[in-house]
This record gives C-alpha cells, sequence and structure tokens, in this order.
C-alpha cells in the first residue's frame, strides 16, 4: 500500500510531510480516473465548479462518519449527521462526469481556489489539506469509475 502511495505523490498517513501544490497536480495528471475524451478546446476555461461541488460532498460526509463514530456505535439518532451531505449529493452527483475534464484543465490558480476552500471548510493546515483534496479526489475518481462500470453493465443487461 505504501509503495502505490508514494508511486501517486500522496502523503502517508503517517509522517505527514509538505507536499507541493504542484504535486496535487502530478496526481491529477498521472489519474487514477477514466481517461478523459477532449469535448473542449485547450483555450477555453472550464472551470471548477463541479469538483468544488463534490469536494464539499465527500467532505460533509466524512464530517457525517465523524460525527456518527463519535460515541462508537450508530443508531437513527445519527441520521442528522448525514442530512448536509444528502442536501450537497445532488449538485456533486449531476457533475461528475465533468470532475475528470475540469481537473485535465486546472490552473494553478484554481487549485490554489480548490485549497483555500477545502482549508477554510475544515481549518485544516497546508500539509492536510493537500491530503484531504487528494484523498477526496481519489474517491471522487472511484465514485466515477464505478458509476461507468455500472452503467455498461446496465447497458449490457438492456
Amino acid at each position: 500500500m505504501d509503495d502505490k502511495l508514494n508511486k501517486l505523490g500522496k502523503i502517508p498517513v503517517k509522517g505527514l510531510e509538505p507536499l507541493p501544490a504542484k504535486t496535487i497536480k502530478e496526481f491529477i495528471k498521472e489519474k487514477t480516473m477514466p481517461e478523459v475524451k477532449e469535448t473542449t478546446k485547450p483555450d477555453i476555461e472550464i472551470g471548477i465548479e463541479e469538483t468544488l461541488d463534490a469536494l464539499d460532498f465527500t467532505i460533509a460526509l466524512a464530517n457525517g462518519v465523524i460525527a456518527t463514530l463519535k460515541d462508537g456505535k450508530v443508531s437513527v439518532a445519527d441520521i442528522p449527521n448525514f442530512i448536509k451531505p444528502l442536501i450537497k449529493l445532488p449538485a456533486a452527483i449531476s457533475g461528475i462526469d465533468k470532475v475528470p475534464a475540469e481537473l485535465n484543465q486546472l490552473r494553478e490558480n484554481e487549485l490554489q481556489i480548490i485549497l483555500d476552500e477545502v482549508k477554510k471548510e475544515l481549518s485544516t493546515d497546508d500539509i492536510k489539506t493537500k491530503a484531504i483534496v487528494e484523498q477526496s479526489l481519489k474517491i471522487l475518481f472511484g465514485i466515477n469509475e464505478l458509476i461507468e462500470i455500472i452503467k455498461s453493465q446496465n447497458a449490457e443487461d438492456n
């Protein structure tokens, strides 16, 4: 597992070290996400709105799980912990297929916006913020890949 993390340029969970923003961009370029078909001209900026929506959801979901696990048990009383993620879910999934294209055309200023938004939401230092963004992106790529696999299976079944 550690070899895989090092290969991706990720920050290991133990012994967090400073990670330059460029490493996140390299992580994105190396992709653990599906190949993106070029649908936009390289000189057209497509933005990061869908990426921010998806990151908001993953962070809200993680916070809901953390709050739920605080008392060591899961019960109906924990439902309120998942209201915020549920509210953010429609925006996150409606544009998840655009996230890879946004990240392929990510500019330095957009990367900084992403980092600043996460840092503001979680009040984390730079090192943890970068780790959170990288892990969130990995989760998002996995969700996107899962969606594509299930869609292709459903298409085969029909």
